[in-house]
């Protein structure tokens, strides 16, 4: 049958936990949260060892006879007197095998000195005598037999051991009570210490969270600051460049109107010299029209006087036929036409316009000779 998994299935070491998950909750090993008396309980378990030691000195003081008492003191006191004498003097004297040799002049001097006199002797001999008595004394010593005592006496000693030792008691629990109130004053202070240093943390801690967080915000608003800085700057750039650019445009502007009003002017200085040309095409078309004219007049006028020639040389040719009186005709000697040109004083006339001998026009050379 397989097991239920529960909240009290946990990881024992008296339960089989083959079917312990570690990773659910209800399986995790419960927590121990200690009160006050639990606590207490703990301290005395670990102070156990050192109240157990007190308890055994305590109770071989309470067995310890009169006569165990006196025996202890004096191999106490003896065994000071051995070590006052054994250990009364430990530098190294004069003439010591432990005493570093000198070399030389200061050698002599120093065997001149470890020459040991006899009052030394002495002193040294004295020392060594009484040691071995001590030591005689303290290696040979018996205790003395207990005088026989009534019972009376002896109830008065046992009544004033006990008291005595009760008053030792009633002493050394009051000194336990001093010490464990000491203890508990400690543990307390102890404790608001260590309540005072997590307070201290605490807002140590806080402080330095305010701390980095003012220092955050002081970088964010001078980041911001910055970033606005530079976007006032780019505004700035950019107003600049198109007043650049408006200016630009202005003085392209200006520019293209001074081309225009420049070629406005170029553009009537050559259709008033087009005019011209114009005015002097028409001028030298209308001289050769008035040329054409004027010699086909003379040819018609030359062609009558041939046609009348030509009939009185036929009407000649007839009375000579008829018999009558012939009279000499002569062929008509045409004329030569010579023709002025209209002399013109604007300063638009050309060399055309000059004077003209038998119809033609005169070439510019002879019409420049003849201005000049």
């Amino acid at each position: 049958m397989a097991t239920k998994i529960t909240k009290w299935t946990r990881d024992k070491p008296s339960v089989n936990n083959e079917f312990v998950d570690p990773t659910r909750r209800s399986h995790q090993p419960l927590a121990h949260h200690l009160t006050a008396q639990h606590t207490h309980t703990l301290y005395q378990l670990a102070t156990q060892q050192q109240h157990k030691e007190d308890d055994d000195k305590q109770r071989k003081n309470i067995n310890e006879s009169r006569e165990d008492a006196v025996v202890r003191r004096r191999i106490a006191w003896l065994r000071a007197q051995l070590h006052e004498v054994t250990l009364g003097d430990k530098s190294p004297t004069r003439g010591s095998p432990k005493a570093p040799k000198a070399t030389g002049r200061k050698q002599e001097e120093e065997e001149e000195d470890e020459k040991v006199t006899e009052e030394e002797v002495e002193r040294l001999r004295k020392e060594a005598d009484k040691r071995k008595e001590v030591l005689s004394r303290v290696r040979t010593y018996i205790p003395v037999p207990p005088s026989p005592v009534t019972p009376k006496e002896r109830g008065r000693k046992i009544h004033a051991k006990v008291v005595e030792v009760r008053r030792e008691q009633v002493k050394e629990k009051e000194e336990q009570r001093q010490q464990k109130r000491r203890e508990e004053e400690g543990w307390s202070r102890r404790t608001l210490l260590n309540q005072q240093k997590a307070e201290e943390q605490i807002w140590r801690e806080q402080e330095e969270q305010r701390l980095k967080r003012d220092k955050l915000r002081r970088d964010l608003d001078i980041l911001c600051e910055e970033r606005e800085k530079a976007r006032v700057e780019e505004r700035k750039k950019v107003e600049r460049q198109r007043q650049d650019l408006n200016y630009s445009h202005h003085v392209y502007n200006i520019y293209s109107t001074q081309q225009d009003q420049q070629a406005a002017i170029e553009k009537k200085k050559r259709r008033e010299e087009l005019e011209q040309e114009i005015a002097k095409v028409k001028e030298a078309r209308a001289w050769d029209e008035e040329q054409e004219a004027t010699r086909r007049e003379e040819e018609l006028r030359y062609s009558e006087v041939k046609r009348a020639f030509a009939r009185r040389v036929k009407q000649s040719t007839l009375d000579k036929m008829k018999g009558k009186r012939i009279t000499y005709i002569s062929p008509p000697s045409p004329t030569p036409a010579v023709t002025f040109a209209k002399v013109s004083t604007s300063p638009t006339v050309s060399a055309t316009s000059a004077i003209s001998l038998k119809g033609r026009p005169v070439s510019p050379n002879v019409s420049a000779s003849i201005k000049a």
